[in-house]
Parts: C-alpha cells; structure tokens; sequence
C-alpha cells in the first residue's frame, strides 16, 4: 500500500471528506439523511476543534522542519506550515547520496529526531540518528482512534522541536 502524501493525514482534508462521505450516505439513505448530517457535523466539530488546537501549539515552530523515513506527512506538515524532510522516495530507501544529504539538512536544521512507521526500516532510521546525535520515534499514519493519534503526532513533532508544552 502506497501511503504517500496520505489526505487522511490533515485534520481539513478529513474534514472535507467527512462532508463528502456524509452527502454521499445522505443520497443513498434519504430516510437516514437527518441523522447523518448530525453525526458528520459533530465530526466535523471535533476535527476543527483538534485542528485549531494543533495550528496553534505549532505556530511558533512554522517554518520548522521534521525528519520522516515515509513521505506520508506531507499534508499535516503543509497545514501547519511545517516542512517535512524525507528519506524514502519513490517508495524505495535513500540512495547513498540522498542519505548523505538528508543527514546534511538535518544537521543544518538541528534535527535531533528520525520518525519512521511501524513499517518503515528501522535500521536505517538508526544510523541516521545516530549520525546527528539523536533518536528514533513511531508516528504511525494507520494507528486506530484518529484524533487521539493526530493530537499524538503533532505533540511527538513539536516534542522533537523542544516543546514543553502539555
């Protein structure tokens, strides 16, 4: 499974789908539709009110970056004006250039910390920590319960940033 840029991954984009997926439901089950617009407003609630939350732990850290073994933060990163690095490409680990490079920007960036999936490679992840001195930490874009985990990643990134916060 190619979980590249994953949509699901930004608190706005879920909140367009809920809509969608809600509209959707309400067209196949017009007798159900009331209830399903309920359900998917207070959805809806509950992501604004994560991301809102989110957007403002992380701005103070905007223009931050954050080093990732999988691509799949993209959209998170770009909500909260946050740049993702990436070591795998194409859905293939780094080249020896390319992780040489990584290492150099992460350096640069005074990135102490390589996320990784519980399905990425964690041997290379541990070299490239312990080239920059610092450690490894799972995020997981496919974890259950979708909210606590994105409050989850986002308190884990602004960790990695010095983030004392709660």
């Amino acid at each position: 499974m190619c979980i590249r840029d994953s949509v699901w991954l930004s608190l706005r984009n879920a909140q367009r789908s809920v809509s969608i997926i809600a509209r959707s439901l309400s067209l196949r089950f017009p007798d159900r539709a009331e209830r399903i617009g309920e359900k998917a407003e207070a959805y809806c609630r509950q992501l604004r009110k994560l991301d809102q939350k989110i957007a403002s732990w992380m701005e103070p850290f905007k223009g931050r970056a954050f080093l990732s073994y999988h691509p799949a933060w993209g959209y998170f990163a770009r909500d909260y004006g946050l740049r993702q690095l990436v070591i795998e490409e194409g859905g293939k680990g780094p080249t020896p250039r390319l992780l040489l490079q990584r290492i150099s920007e992460a350096r640069r960036e005074g990135i102490k910390v390589v996320f990784i999936s519980p399905r990425s490679n964690r041997r290379t992840a541990e070299v490239i920590a312990r080239e920059l001195g610092g450690e490894v930490r799972v995020i997981d874009p496919l974890r259950g319960d979708y909210l606590k985990n994105m409050e989850e990643v986002a308190r884990e990134i602004l960790r990695s940033f010095g983030w004392k916060g709660r």
